[in-house]
């Protein structure tokens, strides 16, 4: 008999890795352990003889060259922790075996202030080129309004100023898990 296999389709906004993290971490005690993870589906196989969890860390610097990737998920092997994979716009994929005699600590990737700070300031740096692109298109189209006076430039800033607010409040949100970790 064959593996079973199954895709999972749940997308995450970036300031929700915590969630997406316990998610995977559900999903291994209930034997789906992951094969691939990624922004938009992940896929899992079935194995109920393991239980994982599972950590993301956000480095787009990795895909810029096999050195550095080498060097990245080697310095998390020797943590102890599997790589799974990593995604086409730099979220990696980490795992660890559960073992009772591991303290809870142990399944933790940020465990210094830098490292976490680190990760929220790569994603929060991205964020703001998101919103500077969702604005600047916004404008875009509130300028091919202002000259053709068609309705249907309309929906165009609405649309990309509403996701300039979506990105805009996700920043605040990962601003506020480096400050609840600062102040714990």
């Amino acid at each position: 008999m064959g593996k079973i296999n199954k895709t999972s389709f749940r997308a995450y906004a970036a300031w929700n890795y915590d969630k997406e993290e316990q998610d995977l971490d559900e999903q291994s005690k209930k034997g789906w352990q992951l094969v691939k993870g990624g922004c938009f589906h992940s896929r899992f196989i079935q194995d109920e003889s393991v239980t994982y969890r599972y950590r993301i860390d956000f480095n787009p610097t990795i895909l810029k060259s096999r050195e550095e990737k080498e060097r990245y998920i080697s310095f998390f092997e020797d943590q102890g922790w599997e790589f799974v994979n990593v995604t086409f716009n730099g979220w990696s994929y980490f795992r660890k075996l559960v073992r009772s005699e591991v303290l809870e600590s142990e399944y933790e990737i940020y465990s210094d202030q830098e490292s976490y700070y680190g990760m929220l300031s790569r994603w929060i740096r991205v964020g703001w080129v998101a919103v500077i692109f969702e604005l600047v298109a916004a404008l875009v189209y509130i300028l091919h309004f202002l000259e053709d006076h068609e309705a249907v430039f309309i929906v165009g800033p609405i649309a990309f100023l509403a996701m300039a607010a979506w990105i805009g409040n996700g920043i605040r949100r990962m601003k506020e898990k480096l400050d609840q970790r600062t102040t714990n």
